[in-house]
């Protein structure tokens, strides 16, 4: 993985990449169907620890909301 830091402690607006060891999660929370469409629509808590190179005393946590369309595949079908 690749995380952006501020290049120095001022605010000049650039920023550079550095290396980072990460891991995390995704727990699957709802299905449900938006309004319109006809495949059902799958929602995901992510839940991820990210470390920088040089800096593993402290890392940072990250948390977010996916969703995903079902295959029509996995959805049952009518006899």
């Amino acid at each position: 993985m690749v995380a952006v830091r501020p290049a120095d402690t001022e605010r000049s607006g650039r920023w550079r990449p550095m290396t980072a060891l990460s891991w995390g999660i995704s727990v699957r929370l709802i299905e449900f169907r938006l309004g319109g469409t006809t495949r059902r629509t799958v929602m995901f808590l992510n839940l991820t620890k990210l470390w920088t190179w040089g800096d593993f005393s402290r890392g940072t946590d990250f948390a977010g909301l996916s969703f995903a369309w079902k295959k029509e595949d996995d959805e049952p079908r009518s006899p």
